[in-house]
């Protein structure tokens, strides 16, 4: 299969080196320019992983699958010309999914998620859950992927620009704190924006658990 990785940050890197690893062919596109690529140019030149930094040419849509870093909204061009050639698009977060087996606590809020997420891992590791946080709040999920133990907990915070982009994502457990106004000029709308908070329950099945904050309108 043919991946494009849109954005050479953390998330985009790991999913890279993921896919690398799942023996996919690999482009990785930026719209960066070179000289502020960091650390991502020789990341991927020493994993043979090809890339382009300063804008995105053509060869961004020569893909089966393109892997979107948090934050690239939906008018970005690559984005407008996949779903004209019907190219599948996800998120770092989607993708790592799809591989992993352990099981997932997704927390997702306007505000209180990141200490939400650690003080849950935290809970879960003296109560004698071995458990780890992962997802907004650092580690990006397709690191974990082959190099946990499989019952290990995955406590995942979840951005909006991270559940916008999934498809098939269904944690055993999910939490959503709170709702407010954030992030309009990505999703266009707080419509669109309750939309993809919602996203974080909309796979889970009938034995998995779902918390909702009562006193939310939204959540």
């Amino acid at each position: 299969m043919r991946i494009t990785i849109l954005g050479a940050a953390k998330s985009g890197l790991a999913a890279a080196e993921l896919a690398v690893r799942n023996g996919e062919t690999v482009f990785v596109s930026d719209a960066k320019p070179l000289e502020k690529a960091g650390d991502a140019v020789e990341f991927l030149a020493s994993r043979n992983i090809a890339s382009e930094f300063g804008g995105h040419s053509d060869l961004a849509t020569k893909a089966d699958l393109i892997i979107v870093s948090p934050g690239v909204p939906p008018t970005n061009p690559v984005r407008v010309d996949a779903e004209r050639l019907g190219i599948e698009v996800i998120g770092e977060l989607e993708y790592a999914s799809r591989f992993l087996t352990n099981p997932i606590v997704a927390i997702t809020g306007t505000n209180g998620k990141t200490t939400t997420t650690a003080l849950t891992a935290h809970v879960l590791n003296e109560g004698g859950r071995p458990a780890v946080a992962a997802g907004n709040i650092g580690t990006p999920l397709s690191s974990l992927v082959g190099t946990i133990d499989p019952a290990m907990i995955i406590v995942a915070e979840c951005s909006s620009y991270q559940l916008d982009t999934t498809r098939t994502f269904s944690p055993h457990v999910s939490m959503l704190l709170n709702i407010t106004p954030d992030h309009l000029s990505y999703h266009g709308s707080f419509q669109q924006y309750v939309h993809a908070k919602w996203k974080i329950a909309e796979h889970q099945r009938a034995n998995d658990v779902v918390v909702l904050n009562a006193d939310d309108a939204h959540a």
